[in-house]
């Protein structure tokens, strides 16, 4: 199956650099024109088994379910979705990869002129299932789509419909698991997050957290974080539940990213900066699960 040029383009948009520049073996260093030269020398399989092999060195959105029953993720029927690959890894986590192509509409100025166009994308998203301590959890992973943007200073280029996003996949995924019997609700994961807080190898820049009384947000400046500097607040963090809140590891390690952030009590992390290895961002997340249960 092929996808169309611009699909193409967006999806690689999503990869760092390095990361492209090493699978494909190109000699361009500026992403527009590295881009330009792996798909002329590329076709969709080729540029679609990459993104697979290489999702988690992506921007991701990982959300957690608890399901009641075990979940076949390859089966499962995406909004939109047009391919699919399916892998049994070594952990055993039963693991399935989707792309959902979709289009917004536009109106594009150039100088005094205007007219409509679509701009086409694709979403990547990834499906695991696995078990642990009896608890069958499934992790959704986004890739964070990039924003549509203007190029060219006598360009401007203006949405005029959001098309599908994130939140409409999340949707399609519950609602299938729904039509196959399937009972889904947020895998709270406050407590593998507390657990590496109270352990010190995490700690929070900026926590929201909510008492009997009031929710309460604190933001640190510069590169202060809360334990360091107010250990006296550690149990009132221990003993409520935590809403938005920024981990950054106590001692720096080039495997990992720097910070990451969570909203644990919905089963929620995102890892908004490209993380250093491919496996930083599962090893994150195993490290919170491990804890968590």
């Amino acid at each position: 199956m092929n996808l169309p040029k611009e699909q193409l383009e967006s999806l690689l948009k999503l990869f760092p650099v390095a990361t492209l520049k090493l699978h494909f073996n190109v000699k361009s260093t500026n992403q527009e024109h590295l881009i330009r030269e792996i798909i002329s020398g590329s076709n969709t399989k080729d540029i679609l088994d990459f993104a697979v092999l290489h999702f988690d060195y992506a921007k991701q959105h990982i959300h957690f379910y608890e399901s009641d029953t075990r979940i076949n993720v390859s089966s499962l029927q995406l909004i939109n979705s047009i391919n699919s690959y399916s892998n049994q890894s070594n952990n055993k986590k039963l693991t399935a990869t989707f792309f959902v192509p979709y289009s917004v509409n536009a109106i594009e100025y150039l100088g005094s002129t205007a007219k409509q166009i679509t701009i086409s994308s694709t979403a990547p998203v990834q499906l695991q299932y696995h078990e642990q301590n009896n608890v069958k959890i499934l992790t959704i992973k986004a890739i964070i789509l990039e924003r549509f943007s203007s190029s060219g200073s006598n360009r401007k280029v203006f949405i005029t419909n959001k098309g599908i996003d994130e939140s409409d996949i999340i949707k399609s995924i519950i609602s299938d698991c729904e039509k196959n019997k399937h009972k889904l609700s947020h895998l709270d994961i406050t407590k593998g997050v507390k657990d590496n807080f109270i352990n010190d190898l995490i700690d929070f820049p900026s926590i929201k957290f909510t008492t009997s009384l009031s929710t309460i947000t604190e933001t640190m400046h510069e590169n202060f974080t809360i334990k360091a500097k107010y250990p006296q607040k550690v149990p009132d963090i221990m003993q409520n539940p935590l809403d938005k809140t920024i981990c950054k590891f106590i001692n720096p390690n080039p495997d990992f990213v720097d910070h990451f952030r969570v909203e644990p009590s919905i089963g929620f992390i995102s890892f908004n900066t490209y993380p250093p290895t491919l496996n930083s961002n599962p090893q994150i997340i195993s490290m919170i699960l491990d804890k968590n249960f």
